[in-house]
């Protein structure tokens, strides 16, 4: 299946056997503990990588958010034009790059709709490709660059559902997103800023009026409405 140009490839994921035992450690004495303690990442690492490895081999999937003091997550009801996204839920993802993307957005600030999207190719053998990644907010927010530090939250699996596999254009797609109809409590947390999310220059801006196009099209497989 050949995407839209406006998908971008995830950058690579391979990790070595220092940085293994590095993330590994972290996982063992600060997030199996359970405590909601802040993570000090000492790595020359991205900590994306750092979080899409915890993501991929551990029960736990991320929440970003511009607030760093959160106990506890309750369900509240978003505004969104999808069906698993507009239920009152916890919302999570089993990836590490897709919640930076929140978590840097000053959104009390610089008022902003969002469309993003993380998404797998699966194979008739089950097998993924990706994951591919599109991240777009009011054209008017970002021209002011809204960006701040923001924090990402590692939470327990159990309660979340995953989100059912799309299909488009006859190919089924898996989307890495997580909903929990109970409030959660987070294990682990981890500051980061603009430059931990290594897509910043490829945030495209759009009109409010084109929010529920852009949407469609991303739904559908096809060009965006317009240019930017």
């Amino acid at each position: 299946m050949e995407l839209p140009e406006y998908w971008i490839k995830c950058p690579n994921l391979e990790i070595n056997d220092t940085e293994k035992l590095f993330f590994d450690s972290i996982f063992e004495n600060i997030i199996k503990s359970g405590k909601n303690q802040m993570i000090k990442y000492s790595s020359l690492t991205p900590k994306w990588k750092f979080l899409s490895y915890i993501a991929k081999q551990y029960p736990y999937i991320l929440h970003g958010s511009g607030n760093n003091n959160i106990k506890t997550f309750e369900p509240r009801q978003p505004i969104d034009l999808t069906t698993f996204g507009n239920q009152k839920a916890v919302y999570a993802a089993a990836d590490g790059i897709w919640p930076i993307f929140y978590a840097i957005l000053n959104r009390a600030k610089y008022p902003m709709s969002l469309c993003s999207g993380c998404i797998y190719i699966k194979a008739e053998n089950e097998i993924l490709t990706g994951p591919f990644y599109f991240f777009s907010i009011s054209k008017n927010a970002l021209e002011q660059r809204p960006y701040q530090p923001g924090t990402i939250y590692i939470l327990p699996k159990d309660t979340f559902q995953t989100q059912s596999d799309e299909t488009i254009k006859g190919n089924k797609i898996y989307i890495p997103q997580l909903a929990s109809i109970v409030e959660v409590k987070p294990v682990a947390r981890i500051q980061v800023g603009p430059e931990d999310f290594p897509f910043l220059n490829f945030i495209r801006g759009f009109n409010e009026s084109d929010l529920e196009s852009y949407s469609n099209a991303m739904a559908r497989g096809e060009p965006l409405p317009q240019k930017i």
